[in-house]
């Protein structure tokens, strides 16, 4: 799909030419991702092993790592950052999450997790060192997905090779005429 100012999406279709068939295939429609807006955080409490349900799929809480690293963030000496290791299972596959909980200056501060396959924007907001808690914030929405619309054309060859045989028979008829005006 491409998208012109004037004619709104144009839709260039891919075609495969085979012996009997030509199959035409092209995406009708697509998200839009202005519209697309995250759902209401949903709250989980959860221990190491644990398992939660997020956007229909199962999530376990595998285990947390001490960051002194991060990328974008500029850790010193007293800080450091707690990131959670969260396994989501998938039909076909298993998804790793890492969200961050990061104390930069004796403040806390929070980096989400985003799965844009999987819809899934993940936060680790709190540490509850004496019951060994972990509250995670999760907010879904509509995983990606597009429209792809295919059209098969059986045994369209012969509708070219019909077009092809009455264009070469008028060819003809129009070289048979011309002979014959000129012959008189």
């Amino acid at each position: 799909m491409q998208f012109n100012e004037q004619m709104g999406i144009v839709i260039s279709p891919s075609i495969s030419h085979y012996a009997d068939r030509d199959i035409y295939t092209h995406i009708t429609a697509i998200p839009e991702r202005e519209q697309e807006s995250w759902s209401k955080p949903e709250d989980f409490h959860i221990s190491l092993k644990d398992t939660f349900f997020v956007n229909d799929y199962v999530a376990v809480l595998k285990g947390m790592r001490i960051k002194n690293k991060l990328v974008g963030i500029d850790l010193l000496k007293e800080d450091f950052a707690i990131q959670a290791e969260v396994e989501v299972l998938d039909k076909n596959q298993t998804h790793y999450l890492t969200p961050t909980y990061v104390i930069k200056d004796n403040q806390v501060g929070f980096v989400p997790e985003v799965s844009e396959e999987l819809g899934v924007k993940i936060l680790l907001k709190k540490i509850d060192t004496q019951a060994k808690l972990f509250s995670f914030s999760v907010q879904t929405r509509q995983k990606d997905w597009v429209i792809i619309k295919s059209i098969e054309m059986p045994y369209i060859v012969f509708v070219w090779l019909g077009c092809l045989l009455m264009f070469s028979g008028m060819g003809f008829a129009f070289v048979r005429r011309i002979r014959e005006y000129y012959r008189f």
